[in-house]
């Protein structure tokens, strides 16, 4: 019983000096690296989740009965409701507030091409089918003196468009007053 033994005791020393051995000149794959980051990466994100939402329940937990005291009428619904206006109050989470987005007036004039703009309708016009960063390359490399005209036309036109705000604001009083 102990001659089958020590057999097997040789062999797993043998075969663990031979792993030992390998493992000193080891060099993991690219891939397999690439992967060990993407899986810590996750790791992180989920654990950031999980603590932000750890952070909101105790929140909620600590200021649930104060908030339930203090307005004895209100519902689960409205009390999670106050908690977590609170709790956005507080900044201790951060909130992306959405833009507001101006109401435009239809009949506003709209504003006028800028000097690039000008330039790429030109070219267009011109029979030229290219691309947008091909035109802005063009742009970039023009001479001031070829630029020019179209700073000009550019000046000629936001001098139309302040004619025509001022008009449009003018009449928009009046319509205000009658």
């Amino acid at each position: 019983d102990q001659q089958y033994k020590e057999k097997y005791v040789a062999a797993y020393l043998k075969d663990k000096a031979r792993y030992e051995e390998e493992m000193k000149n080891y060099q993991p794959s690219q891939q397999f690296l690439e992967k060990k980051a993407e899986q810590v990466k996750k790791q992180k994100e989920q654990a950031s989740t999980e603590t932000a939402m750890v952070r909101y329940f105790t929140f909620l937990d600590t200021s649930w009965r104060k908030v339930s005291e203090e307005n004895p009428s209100l519902g689960g619904k409205e009390v999670q409701e106050i908690a977590w206006q609170q709790w956005t109050r507080g900044k201790m989470v951060e909130v992306k507030q959405k833009k507001v987005k101006m109401v435009r007036d239809p009949a506003a004039p709209k504003k006028p091409l800028t000097a690039f703009f000008l330039f790429q309708k030109k070219m267009r016009m011109g029979g030229l089918a290219m691309t947008s960063k091909a035109v802005a390359e063009m742009w970039n490399n023009l001479d001031g003196e070829v630029r020019q005209p179209f700073k000009e036309g550019e000046e000629e036109l936001k001098g139309k468009y302040r004619k025509e705000v001022e008009d449009f604001k003018r009449k928009k009083v009046g319509e205000g007053d009658a």
